[in-house]
């Protein structure tokens, strides 16, 4: 309340009434159609006198147009600045004399609550007045609130030394309270550098563009949605399965390309090992901006030749978003970028998420990566990692496809020819379920398809040449 009170205040010496008025509350009276006046943003335009007619002026943000409520955005923020100044030069001016730590923690409390307080009027302007909020606008408030997000911990660290040490810590407050209100100050101004750069060339944004969208129409994550998510350290993150990795899949020095990695936080992991080397590549719009430089912009959903080709390709929790008719390109790049193999989950069908466009079966998708890929299926590799894997969803989606067809756990090709009429291989699989019989030392697939053939019961089998069950047939009634 005290935040909003300080706000309100400030925000009336600009502009609620006809005699004190600025200048700046007549401008924004100019149609939406165009932009804003540059004049608004010279030094000083918010304390230049307006007419006085005499008359009330009411400040609604409900019922201002989108150009005048843009302007309003701006110069409540140049009055928020206004006061951590002056916050900050009152505490700079105490270095030298004998004050109290209450009056250090009351600057600082006060420069968090205005701050916070315009947080909230901002954002529920913004959720309010949507039509007129582009995606530029929008995106800048919500990197505010993300540098607020760290700052506001700063506060909380001042609280904790005062709670633990009591007064007598006055010194090491005193200097923390006068950075903290300088990172303040400094945060402020770099915010507003960025929002006059933006607003000059604000337009009325179309209703698409006023729009929140948590995924692109090729299924890659909107700029916001990263954002979001990587602000609040909501991707999704499966420790077991990178743990697995480099135990039984990735070679020491091997050079991994993590393929649709958000804001990158599956290679800075492999990369803190310091055994792999890791890259990261997402799709998500200005994911350079968002991740500050660490993960580089890639487009899966279009043919990609980043210029290289690195020893392993990881892909988690991306297939399923690509929209169905992107599939073969998306693995295409994967085959393209890979030189021993790659490593991929795919939801299943049935899953419940927000952007899941395209759920595969495991059949399926491995139908897929032989149609578009020069990769094989490796079974035993893909058991060690499922095994692992901390995150249920990804465990029963993993693939891992391997560039060696003679690499161990990668089933040799059946030939069709070779098996009696009826049976239909499936290479590569094993399937559970409940058995009818099981058979050892059979010499071929097609055998085991015969034994099948002959039991009434039979509806399924499975032959296996795994050293591990070498010539062991089992003939199924269900299969699972």
């Amino acid at each position: 309340a005290r935040g909003d009170q300080m706000l309100n205040r400030a925000l009336l010496r600009c502009a609620v009434t006809a005699a004190t008025a600025a200048s700046c509350l007549h401008v924004a009276l100019a149609q939406d159609v165009g932009g804003l006046d540059p004049a608004m943003f010279e030094e000083g335009f918010c304390t230049s006198p307006a007419p006085d007619d005499g008359a009330p002026v009411e400040l609604n943000t409900n019922r201002m147009a989108c150009a005048k409520l843009m302007e309003f955005v701006y110069s409540s923020r140049l009055k928020v600045l206004e006061h951590l100044q002056r916050l900050g030069a009152e505490a700079n001016a105490t270095a030298d004399v004998d004050a109290s730590w209450k009056q250090d923690m009351r600057a600082a409390s006060k420069a968090t609550s205005l701050l916070g307080a315009h947080a909230h009027i901002i954002a529920a302007i913004a959720s309010q007045r949507a039509e007129c909020f582009s995606e530029h606008i929008r995106l800048l408030l919500t990197v505010g609130l993300r540098r607020l997000k760290v700052l506001t911990t700063g506060h909380f660290k001042q609280l904790w030394t005062v709670v633990q040490d009591g007064p007598g810590a006055y010194g090491p407050v005193h200097k923390d309270v006068v950075a903290w209100l300088q990172e303040a100050i400094e945060l402020v101004e770099a915010d507003l550098r960025t929002t006059r750069a933006v607003m000059r060339t604000w337009q009325l944004p179309s209703l698409d563009d006023a729009r929140f969208y948590s995924h692109e129409a090729d299924g890659r994550y909107s700029t916001m949605e990263a954002l979001r998510r990587d602000t609040f350290e909501e991707f999704q993150m499966d420790r077991g399965l990178l743990r697995g990795l480099i135990r039984h899949v990735f070679p020491t020095d091997a050079v991994v390309a993590d393929f649709g990695a958000g804001t990158g936080h599956y290679a800075r992991w492999l990369n803190d090992t310091g055994l792999v080397t890791a890259f990261a590549f997402d799709g998500s719009p200005d994911v350079e901006l968002v991740s500050k430089g660490s993960v580089l912009g890639a487009d899966l959903g279009k043919p990609l030749d980043l210029g290289r080709k690195f020893d392993w390709a990881l892909s988690i929790e991306v297939a399923e978003h690509i929209p169905p008719d992107l599939s073969g390109i998306f693995l295409q790049n994967l085959d393209a970028h890979a030189a021993s193999g790659v490593v991929l989950s795919w939801a299943r069908p049935g899953m419940q998420a927000y952007g899941v466009a395209n759920p595969r079966s495991e059949q399926e998708a491995l139908e897929l990566v032989r149609q578009h890929t020069g990769l094989h299926f490796n079974g035993q590799l893909t058991a060690q990692l499922r095994a692992v894997s901390s995150v249920v969803s990804v465990a029963e989606s993993l693939l891992v496809l391997v560039r060696d067809p003679n690499a161990p756990g990668v089933a040799a090709p059946v030939l069709e020819d070779s098996l009696a009429p009826g049976c239909s291989p499936e290479d590569g699989w094993i399937y559970a379920g409940n058995d009818v019989q099981m058979y050892s030392q059979v010499e071929s697939a097609a055998a085991c398809c015969e034994l099948c053939n002959s039991n009434e019961l039979c509806r399924f089998w499975t032959w296996s040449r795994e050293d591990t069950h070498k010539d062991l047939c089992w003939i199924k009634s269900t299969r699972e």
